[in-house]
């Protein structure tokens, strides 16, 4: 078959989506770069131009996740017509919205710590966008809990991120519901907002998919 010239980020793009799908389909491990570049019909040499290892793929597609993710926040987070607990259910939901993306369900990789990657990011790059949201709603007088809201913040976002993270626990319905009560009424007794505030969440971490 023959090779297709293609611009630079195209050719990036497609090693990175190729690698992930077989990341997910064989796992990390097992893959090898050969069965990378067999996908899309490239030479080794193309793969080595634009990484170094597989291990910085990984390191891509968790970056490229996260941008997309800070982009869309940084948009809600301007407008200054919406109100805090309003933007926190369209963050919340746009987060859910990249999750279920074709193409952008890393938490499907298997055989590498993809968990722990997404979630030191998040935490360093998405939790002090959440917490923006939060002292926005000290503010309004929605929130009520004056002290620890950072650290309150990165808790939640670690706990919430392994507890439902379907590569390292597959609960039963009953078990999952059980706990996603558990963590929003705790939320929302540790921010101190009305009872309910927080249940736009259950889409994030509860999605149907």
């Amino acid at each position: 078959m023959q090779r297709v010239t293609k611009p630079p980020d195209e050719r990036k793009e497609e090693i990175i989506l190729a690698s992930q799908a077989l990341f997910i389909e064989k796992g990390y491990i097992e893959t090898k770069v050969s069965d990378i570049v067999r996908k899309i019909n490239v030479s080794q040499g193309t793969f080595y131009y634009y990484f170094k290892s597989k291990e910085e793929v990984v390191d891509e597609i968790v970056d490229l996740y996260i941008k997309d993710l800070v982009e869309k926040t940084l948009l809600i987070i301007k407008n200054k017509k919406i109100t805090a607990l309003k933007k926190l259910e369209m963050m919340s939901d746009s987060q859910l919205e990249i999750n279920l993306k074709k193409n952008k369900n890393i938490h499907g990789i298997k055989g590498v710590d993809i968990h722990e990657k997404v979630i030191a990011k998040l935490v360093k790059k998405y939790v002090p966008l959440q917490v923006e949201v939060f002292k926005q709603g000290q503010e309004e007088g929605t929130f009520k809990a004056k002290k620890n809201i950072h650290e309150l913040t990165e808790f939640f976002v670690i706990a919430a991120n392994i507890l439902f993270d379907p590569g390292i626990f597959q609960w039963k319905d009953m078990e999952k519901q059980k706990r996603l009560t558990f963590i929003i009424t705790f939320m929302e007794e540790c921010y101190k907002v009305p009872k309910g505030s927080f249940d736009f969440y259950r889409r994030l971490m509860n999605p149907v998919r």
